[in-house]
This record gives structure tokens, C-alpha cells and sequence, in this order.
């Protein structure tokens, strides 16, 4: 187990999300065990905001409060059998 998913070992069974983004998929196979992950779709999200200044720490504030509220517009998460293809042609 890396350093990062150990600091999260501690709070097993989290729910927890994240922006889709090129990496999000390692991501979510290495804290999934854990606890739930959400992953939030960036363009979505983006139409539910509407403001000037994009932070990586106002980003966080705001994934949190809506998946507090359960708002998180979701992502679509294709499958392993999928994804291999999908990294190949889009590398």
C-alpha cells in the first residue's frame, strides 16, 4: 500500500469524491476498498458554478458541500474492459 492510501486507512469506510480528470481512475482502484468514491463530472460541475475565480481550494470546498447535499453531477465510469482501448486511442 503507497504513503497516500495509507494516510487514508484510518477512515475506513469514508464516502469521499473526486473530479474526473486523466488519473482520477487510479485513484479510485486505490481508495475504492476503503470507502465509496464519487466521481463528479467536470463539465457538469462547471455549469453549476458560476464564478469568477477557479482555485484548486475553492474547488474542494465546493465538491464537499455537494456531496454533502448529495449533488455531485456524476461521471460516467467506464469499465476496465473499456478503459484500456479508451487510454490507447486517446493517448
Amino acid at each position: 500500500m503507497t504513503d497516500f492510501a495509507s494516510a487514508f486507512e484510518h477512515l475506513r469506510r469514508f464516502r469521499s469524491v473526486i473530479e474526473a480528470m486523466r488519473t482520477y481512475r487510479s485513484l479510485l482502484h486505490l481508495l475504492s476498498p476503503m470507502g465509496a468514491i464519487l466521481v463528479a463530472h467536470p463539465l457538469r460541475l462547471r455549469a453549476m458554478l458560476q464564478r469568477r475565480s477557479k482555485t484548486d481550494r475553492l474547488d474542494a470546498q465546493l465538491l464537499a458541500q455537494f456531496l454533502r447535499i448529495n449533488q455531485i453531477p456524476l461521471a460516467y465510469i467506464p469499465s476496465d474492459d473499456f478503459q484500456m482501448p479508451r487510454e490507447v486511442t486517446f493517448s
